[in-house]
């Protein structure tokens, strides 16, 4: 295919080559949405593996956090330099990420290794939406949009499930081969279909000090609440001081992006637009929920419901066949009615009553009603939310700043992907030490036997919980103080649902309050679309 080609050429673009673009948007979609669901049954089995269980939200939150400075950054130069050069870029990043993964001898290593995945996926989903958005109307994107929403669940549907078999038959570090497989051929396509659409009109500077300061202020905060509650008391000074520098460096950010709107990465501009606002809460919100199901609802079945990986990943099935109809179904709708006001309002106010369910139901749950709960929270938008959510937020863009608007709208999704697992990781590490010394301490347990306890590690990895059980010569001792763990582990999910759930509420009162812009009313290229 040939190389470059000016904003004004695309009306020029043949049907065939349209065709092969929404593939290759799709093939991207499929890569993104791959690095994202394959570790969400394998995190509590890493985590135990490599030793570091405390550190469970640690790989997500990492993840999130590189993302989050990553969006807005790659967005800005996918103004500059085009978006196929870009996707091209993060989608090496994201083949070193797991090549790093894959030989991780410790957590750490794991962890940073998470963090350069991270920084290439931050900015996939911002750079091939906004592609979406240069290459095709409005009146066109909800039908690419809902089968984007469609692949997503067949990965959410497949890539689990396998990712947990090929773990428990032979290793989980086989599953980062088969990922970086997949980045492997979407670049092959990407670099062979897709032309790189070049804006000679763009600002080439780029803003080096914006993003040293949004990295310090975003690190800082959600630094400060991994730490808070669980290393250092949320009143203590070291958190204090880290909360209080992190809003100062961001209010110093925010003004220094608004001297510099011509080529800065966050736009403040597009922030001042109340609903343009609207839909980045909606997105941190709506990635929080998701991050939080899958992350955490994972360590409630495998580890306080005693289930293995597997059964968890066959729990996701029902609810992944629902999101592919219900992905084509939001797209159909917004296609067909050019309204999506009610499909923002709809996805919020369900996620919060699905959290709620899950902050209060027992672990003697069947796991039929917990299959009945994903589904529902599928149907209500769970599953095609995000992409939803960032086809509507264009319409509050103007075509020239669908990089800088993208960039800014996914680095609100990437923040709520990283708020979640600080934030409530935070939580149920404050919440499982502080009642874990209390539930044992009428056990008369030895000092090897209370550092196999002090965390849940010992209930997702088979060697510590044989470890602990050689530690008792009468079989019902060691029974009690399993389901003690277990008790203490699901009081802290309960308080780690629950908060969610209330930090979604921000999303309901955001939609309800966005004045919509049906599609056919768009600015695109200048003009309206009839």
């Amino acid at each position: 295919m040939p190389g470059g080609l000016k904003t004004d050429e695309l009306e020029t673009m043949s049907s065939k080559r349209k065709t092969l673009c929404a593939i290759a948007i799709l093939i991207c979609g499929f890569a993104y949405w791959s690095t994202r669901y394959k570790a969400n049954a394998l995190l509590p089995m890493i985590s135990g593996e490599l030793n570091g269980l405390t550190y469970y939200s640690w790989a997500p939150m990492v993840f999130s956090l590189t993302g989050a400075i990553a969006a807005p950054f790659w967005g800005k130069m996918g103004d500059i330099y085009g978006k196929k050069k870009i996707l091209l870029i993060v989608l090496g990043l994201m083949v070193t990420g797991e090549v790093l993964c894959f030989s991780a001898p410790n957590i750490w290593f794991f962890i940073a290794g998470y963090a350069v995945n991270g920084f290439g996926a931050g900015a996939m989903q911002g750079t091939y939406m906004a592609l979406l958005g240069q290459l095709f109307p409005p009146t066109e994107r909800g039908k690419i949009g809902g089968s984007i929403l469609s692949v997503m669940s067949v990965v959410q549907l497949t890539l689990p499930t396998l990712a947990a078999l090929i773990s428990e038959h032979w290793t989980w570090r086989y599953v980062f081969v088969l990922t970086a497989i997949i980045f492997l051929i979407t670049f092959l396509f990407v670099m062979f279909t897709v032309p790189n659409v070049i804006n000679e009109n763009a600002d080439k500077r780029i803003d080096i000090l914006g993003v040293i300061g949004l990295t310090i202020a975003v690190s800082n905060f959600l630094l400060a609440l991994s730490w808070g509650g669980s290393r250092f008391a949320w009143n203590s000074p070291t958190i204090i001081i880290m909360l209080i520098v992190s809003i100062i460096v961001f209010a110093l950010f925010l003004k220094h992006e608004e001297r510099i709107q011509e080529y800065s990465i966050i736009s403040t501009k597009l922030l001042k637009n109340r609903n343009f606002l609207a839909c980045c809460l909606i997105s941190v919100t709506m990635t929080f929920g998701l991050t939080c199901v899958a992350t955490y609802l994972s360590l409630y079945v495998q580890g306080v419901m005693g289930k293995s990986a597997t059964i968890y990943a066959t729990l996701e099935i029902p609810a992944s066949f629902i999101g592919i109809f219900m992905g084509a179904f939001a797209g159909f709708m917004m296609d067909k009615t050019k309204h999506y006001k009610w499909m923002l309002v709809l996805a919020p106010s369900c996620a919060v009553m699905i959290m709620l369910f899950f902050g209060i139901m027992p672990a003697t749950i069947s796991l039929i009603a917990i299959i009945a709960a994903r589904a529902i929270y599928n149907v209500g938008g769970g599953s095609w939310m995000p992409s939803i959510n960032t086809l509507s937020a264009m319409a509050y863009i103007e075509p020239k700043d669908y990089g800088v608007g993208n960039g800014t709208l996914f680095f609100f999704t990437a923040l709520g992907n990283a708020l979640a697992p600080a934030l409530l990781g935070s939580i149920l590490n404050s919440v499982y030490a502080k009642f874990i010394v209390s539930n044992i301490s009428n056990l008369s347990l030895n000092p090897k036997q209370v550092s196999l306890v002090s965390t849940a590690r010992v209930l997702v990895n088979k060697g510590s919980l044989k470890q602990l059980q050689a530690t008792f010569t009468d079989p019902s001792q060691y029974n009690t103080v399993v389901q003690v763990v277990r008790n203490t582990l699901q009081a802290s999910l309960r308080s780690v649902f629950i908060t969610a759930a209330c930090f979604i509420c921000i999303g309901v009162i955001s939609a309800l309050l966005l004045k919509e812009i049906p599609l056919d009313q768009v600015e695109y290229k200048g003009r309206l679309r009839k």
